[in-house]
């Protein structure tokens, strides 16, 4: 599920918060008798989303190098349909079975479109 947090903005937030909690480090947060975070506990926890949030910007890279790749790969193939399918209609024909194998309409087939009435003259 994604978070309606930024990672970023939240590691600039732990940034500014340990930078005035280094000074202050007998503070620490949750109710006594219940697991409190230190300052070193939250210096952890920033550790860990750092290097969480820059996995996941890796893998984006990657993603984004793979996509990219993939869509190149779609363009040449998407060529080389539209050729082929040009090249059956013109040595088969555009009524023949093999144009319509390959993903083409049919001459025959083909819906001719509906006369528009006209208006009656007065």
């Amino acid at each position: 599920m994604a978070s309606a947090l930024n990672a970023d903005n939240v590691l600039n937030d732990m940034d500014t918060c340990l930078g005035v909690w280094q000074a202050h480090q007998e503070i620490k947060l949750g109710k006594t008798g219940e697991k409190q975070v230190a300052f070193a506990d939250a210096q952890a926890l920033r550790t860990s989303l750092d290097a969480a949030n820059k996995a996941v910007k890796q893998k984006e890279q990657e993603l984004t190098g793979l996509r990219n790749n993939r869509d190149d790969a779609t363009t040449t193939s998407n060529d080389a349909v539209t050729r082929f399918r040009s090249v059956i209609k013109g040595l088969l024909g555009p009524d023949s079975s093999e144009y319509e194998q390959v993903g083409g309409t049919r001459r025959s087939e083909i819906k001719r479109p509906a006369k528009k009435a006209t208006p009656a003259a007065k």
